[in-house]
C-alpha cells in the first residue's frame, strides 16, 4: 500500500525550561487519515522530565502523560512511568540501573486486562591483556587502566569517580571519545607510603573502537628513617651530615636524632659528620614494611 503525506511541525523552547511541539499532517490518499499531535516536556529534579502528549489520527485518539529519568552514567537508577487514555488505556512503569557491568532493567505494562512483564540486561564482556571483564556496552574507544599491582585505588576519568582497581591492580573503561584527548587520573592518596608514582595523570588519545593500555608506572621504594644516637645515648645533632654507604644518599639529621633515606639496601650503614664532632658511623639491617615507611632504631653511631 503506497501512501502519500504531508506534515507540518512547530516546535519552540518555553519558559522554565519547557519545551512543546506541533505537528499537523494531512494523508492525500485517504488511507490513514489527517492526524494532529500536540507535545509539552517539562525538566524537573535531577535529570528527569514531565511529559504529556495528545493525538489524534484519523479516528483514533490517545492522550498520554509520562514522567521519568534515564540511567546514563555508572550508578543512576532510571525509572519511567507513563499512563495513556483514548482507544485504549495502558499503564506502564518501568525501572533500570546502570551499574559498572552493564545495563539491567525491569518493566511491567497493564493493558486494558492483561499485564506484561519484562527484563532485560544489556552490556559487554571484553577479553583484554588475558583478563576478562564485563562492562557497559562499548559503543567507542576503550581502556585498560594498570597500576602495577596496586589495588583499591580510585581511578578518575574528567574527575569523575570510575571505580577502584581490583585485586590485580585493573580497571576496564569502556567510555572514551575516539580521537579526542581524555583525561584518566589516580587518588595519590590511595597509594601506599612506600610507593613511588611516576604520574597520577594520563592524556590518550585512542583510535576508534579501539582498546588502550592506561598505564599509572608505581616504584617501590626501599624508604626508612633512622634514629641515630651518640655513644652517651643522645641523639645526633640537627643538621648533621648523614650519608648511606650503599647508595651514597645524603641527607640532613633532624629533630631526636631522625634522618630519612629513601633508597636504603638490605644491609647498610650510615656515617655521619658533624660541625665540631668527628665522623662517627652505624650499621643496620632493613626489612621492608609492605603499605608504610619502617622506623630503624635507636642506632648508636660509634
Amino acid at each position: 500500500m503506497q501512501t502519500t503525506a504531508l506534515s507540518v511541525t512547530y516546535s519552540r523552547p518555553l519558559p522554565w525550561g519547557a519545551y512543546g511541539s506541533i505537528t499537523a499532517l494531512h494523508d492525500y490518499t485517504g488511507t490513514t487519515g489527517n492526524g494532529l499531535f500536540l507535545g509539552l516536556s517539562i525538566p524537573f529534579g535531577d535529570g528527569a522530565t514531565l511529559s504529556a502528549s495528545s493525538n489524534r489520527s484519523g479516528n483514533s485518539s490517545y492522550q498520554t502523560v509520562q514522567a521519568g529519568r534515564p540511567a546514563v552514567e555508572r550508578g543512576d537508577l532510571g525509572w519511567r512511568v507513563s499512563r495513556e487514555t483514548g482507544d485504549l488505556d495502558r499503564d506502564d512503569l518501568a525501572l533500570s540501573y546502570k551499574s559498572p557491568y552493564g545495563l539491567v532493567s525491569g518493566e511491567t505494562e497493564r493493558t486494558g486486562a492483561s499485564t506484561d512483564w519484562r527484563a532485560g540486561a544489556q552490556g559487554a564482556v571484553t577479553l583484554l591483556g588475558g583478563h576478562l571483564f564485563a562492562s557497559n556496552t562499548i559503543d567507542d574507544a576503550f581502556a585498560l587502566v594498570d597500576t602495577d599491582g596496586l589495588a583499591n585505588v580510585t581511578v578518575r576519568q574528567e574527575n569523575r569517580d570510575l571505580g577502584r582497581t581490583d585485586r590485580n591492580g585493573l580497571l576496564f573503561v569502556d567510555q572514551l571519545r575516539a580521537f579526542e584527548d581524555n583525561h584518566l587520573s589516580i587518588e595519590p592518596g590511595d597509594v601506599p607510603l612506600d610507593v613511588e608514582l611516576g604520574t597520577d595523570q594520563l592524556h590518550l588519545t585512542p583510535g576508534d573502537r579501539s582498546a588502550v593500555r592506561a598505564h599509572f608506572a608505581v616504584h617501590r621504594s626501599h624508604s626508612a628513617t633512622l634514629h641515630l644516637r651518640d655513644v652517651s645515648e643522645q641523639p645526633l645533632p640537627v643538621g648533621a651530615t648523614a650519608t648511606l654507604q650503599g647508595s651514597g644518599e645524603q641527607a640532613l639529621v633532624g629533630y631526636d636524632g631522625e634522618v630519612f633515606f629513601q633508597q636504603v639496601a638490605a644491609h647498610d650503614q650510615v656515617r655521619v659528620q658533624a660541625p665540631g664532632r668527628p665522623a662517627c658511623s652505624a650499621t643496620f639491617d632493613y626489612h621492608a614494611e609492605p603499605g608504610r615507611i619502617p622506623d630503624i632504631g635507636p642506632l648508636t653511631c660509634h
